[in-house]
């Protein structure tokens, strides 16, 4: 959202676009808006805002729990349901946290590489701004993931007392399929990462601008949630969520390398999404809905 400074406090105020009796494409202004407020504003605070993102990583924690939950049960459930239910558990933990984050006003980098193209695109926004804020938040969303993988860590083995029980052998196995699953492919399994990484933020971006929707808290939720219900169910790749799943599974003693992570995970997953965010969501519906003019700055 573009902010400005009000008074000598400093105290932030939302810039509303005037639909009453203001430009007719004033809703068009909305998503160029963010674009522009987004590397200013947070110049002063580079590792604040996005830090707690990492919280968000709760979702994918909450699920495997369910999930773990689940299997338990597994013998009194009819086999249908059975292979239904982990996809529907998984995927609603992650939409409330998604939710939770865009509501909080955090960084979200996926979300940014949709967002922070378009003040590009307007020229309104250096590319090295653009970069300055995708390399903060990418790096205090990968701070965030990792202190919450060390807690989930302590959390599920009890300080390393148990093996975390199903909770955590969910957690190796995912960590083992989003990295052993691509090496073994070489080249085409690298090239199937980057991909996955661009569908899944395809999906997410939509999410994020589906922000912009609905000024109500209920509508805002139910549009952004349905996009990423789509991509965690099709079992896409997400940068972030990764951040904290392999880390995770790493620390629980999956057969999982720092080098196996990132050349054969977060590195094309991390490209794909910037891909397909700047691309196929943030320049696509900047060119579709292009402001007549633009507002000063």
């Amino acid at each position: 959202m573009l902010d400005r400074q009000c008074g000598q406090e400093g105290v932030r105020q939302e810039v509303a676009p005037n639909f009453v009796g203001g430009d007719e494409r004033a809703e068009d202004h909305r998503v160029l808006m963010a674009g522009l407020g987004n590397p200013r504003d947070r110049r002063r605070e580079p590792i604040g805002h996005p830090l707690p993102g990492g919280d968000w990583r709760q979702g994918p924690l909450e699920g495997a729990r369910v999930r773990g939950d689940s299997q338990k049960r597994s013998d009194a459930l009819p086999r249908q349901a059975d292979a239904a239910r982990p996809v529907e558990l998984l995927r609603q933990p992650v939409g409330r946290g998604f939710v939770l984050l865009a509501l909080l006003g955090l960084e979200l980098v996926t979300g940014n590489f949709a967002v922070l193209p378009v003040g590009v695109a307007a020229k309104r926004v250096s590319f090295a701004g653009l970069m300055r804020n995708w390399t903060w938040v990418f790096l205090a969303n990968l701070l965030g993931c990792v202190f919450f993988a060390v807690l989930a860590y302590i959390a599920l083995t009890n300080f390393g007392t148990t093996d975390g029980g199903p909770v955590a052998e969910i957690i190796r196995k995912v960590s083992v399929a989003k990295t052993a699953t691509y090496a073994d492919l070489g080249a085409s399994g690298w090239l199937l990462a980057f991909v996955k990484g661009m569908l899944a933020n395809w999906m997410v971006t939509v999410g994020a601008m589906m922000l912009f929707i609905s000024r109500s808290t209920t509508g805002k939720v139910v549009t952004m949630w349905l996009p990423i219900m789509i991509f965690f169910a099709l079992g896409y790749e997400h940068s972030v969520v990764n951040m904290f799943v392999i880390p995770a599974g790493m620390m629980l003693g999956a057969p999982v390398s720092a080098g196996d992570w990132w050349m054969w995970n977060q590195i094309p997953v991390t490209l794909g999404n910037i891909a397909a965010g700047s691309v196929l969501t943030g320049l696509a519906l900047y060119y579709t809905y292009k402001p007549k003019n633009v507002p000063p700055s």
